[in-house]
């Protein structure tokens, strides 16, 4: 079994990506060259749970085409001056949507079906989230390629607002991962980012399992789902 290693830095943090290379060469390069045969600028969707490695996996994906961009949609976070002036209502309570950061509701959905709207027919400029001043910047990626594969939690959800997205991919993929993997990954992604081993857990029953359990039990069907299990994976349905 050839396991093929890359070293990458996400969200500020060195991520240590390991696939293997059946899997790159019998489900990955044949999804890519399916896309490649497409007219015109084709819009994906890659959703999954957060921890299930979305990132690291659309970094692969460029890496197998010149004609792949990869964007991610943190950079529609709303700001921090909304988060901290606006709530929602969680189960009849009242939040701050500053204290549920990630969730679905603190995302400006509205200003995404925009921008993917105008993504459709024209080159555009993509937003990012700075993780150095925890806010978003306008306008920081040149959108260029054909094959836009964009990356998030929720742009799958079967809930308003996110609903409205679906219609504008023209493809989707979804991964999925086990649910107690995905916590012990979570725990020790904070931990990696300075929290101590209670607050990582604190963090993650009080923000990540709401997040997690959304979209796993949210989530629309994709034209590829494909099951994470021990690092390879699986296409569900064959």
């Amino acid at each position: 079994m050839a396991i093929i290693q890359f070293d990458w830095v996400v969200n500020g943090l060195p991520v240590q990506a390991q696939y293997d290379q059946k899997d790159i060469d019998n489900l990955w390069k044949p999804w890519i060259q399916s896309l490649e045969a497409k007219n015109g600028r084709t819009i994906v969707f890659l959703a999954a749970p957060p921890g299930a490695g979305k990132s690291t996996l659309l970094l692969l994906l460029e890496q197998l085409s010149n004609r792949v961009q990869g964007l991610g949609m943190d950079g529609f976070h709303y700001s921090n001056h909304y988060l901290e002036t606006h709530t929602t209502q969680r189960k009849g309570k009242s939040l701050l949507l500053k204290s549920i950061k990630g969730g679905p509701e603190t995302f400006d959905v509205d200003g995404l079906f925009e921008k993917i709207s105008q993504m459709k027919s024209q080159d555009v400029l993509w937003p990012i989230y700075d993780r150095m001043i925890h806010d978003v910047i306008k306008d920081q990626i040149h959108v260029t390629k054909d094959i836009i594969i964009i990356e998030g939690n929720y742009l799958l959800l079967d809930q308003e607002p996110w609903n409205q997205l679906y219609p504008l991919c023209d493809t989707s993929v979804l991964l999925h991962e086990d649910l107690k993997v995905l916590k012990q990954r979570l725990i020790q992604r904070k931990i990696q980012g300075g929290l101590t081993k209670e607050e990582a857990i604190k963090f993650y029953e009080k923000s990540d399992k709401y997040n997690v359990n959304m979209v796993c039990a949210h989530s629309q069907s994709a034209d590829l789902d494909v099951y994470i299990k021990n690092g390879r994976f699986y296409r569900i349905g064959q």
